[in-house]
C-alpha cells in the first residue's frame, strides 16, 4: 500500500523450516526485479520483511528455497 516498512508473512507448508531457507522478494510488475530488503525468519513458519523506505503499492512475490 506504499506505507508499510515491516511485514510478517506466514510461509507455505512446502517449506519445512523457514529458518533453514534462503529468501528473496521480487516485484511482480517489474520483470520480477529483485528487491533489496531485509528478510529474517522469526520462526519455522514465519518470516519478517523489513525495509527503510516503504515499497510502492503493488504486488510482490516472496520466494524461499530450502
Amino acid at each position: 500500500d506504499g506505507i508499510i516498512t515491516q511485514k510478517d508473512v506466514t510461509v507455505s507448508s512446502e517449506i519445512a523450516d523457514a529458518r533453514n531457507a534462503q529468501w528473496q522478494l521480487r516485484d511482480n510488475a517489474n520483470d520480477f526485479e529483485i528487491l533489496y530488503v531485509t528478510i529474517k525468519a522469526t520462526s519455522a513458519s514465519n518470516v519478517r520483511i523489513t525495509t527503510n523506505v516503504p515499497l510502492p503499492a503493488g504486488s510482490y512475490r516472496l520466494l524461499g528455497a530450502e
